[in-house]
């Protein structure tokens, strides 16, 4: 009985990896870039975490075009799909 436990475990660990990872994976095949809104978080200060070589400005308008936001204001939960 443990080495049917030890077994269904490490197959319900596999299945977790390969939907963690399917999820991770976009349409095309690539991998996506995005983030979940922590509470508090900011817009500008995901940019800044993010931020390539255009900037913090230039990552905010990025982010904004490509989430199709209205402004800079964001929701805790919220995903956003950052630049690559």
């Amino acid at each position: 009985m443990f080495r049917t436990l030890i077994v269904l475990a490490i197959a319900v660990l596999a299945l977790a990896v390969a939907v963690q990872t399917q999820a991770a994976i976009g349409s095309d095949g690539s991998a996506e870039h995005s983030v979940v809104v922590a509470p508090g978080e900011t817009l500008w200060e995901i940019a800044a975490d993010h931020a390539g070589s255009d900037g913090v400005n230039a990552t905010v308008r990025d982010i904004i075009a490509m989430n199709h936001l209205d402004g800079t204001s964001i929701d805790t939960g919220q995903r956003l799909q950052l630049p690559e």
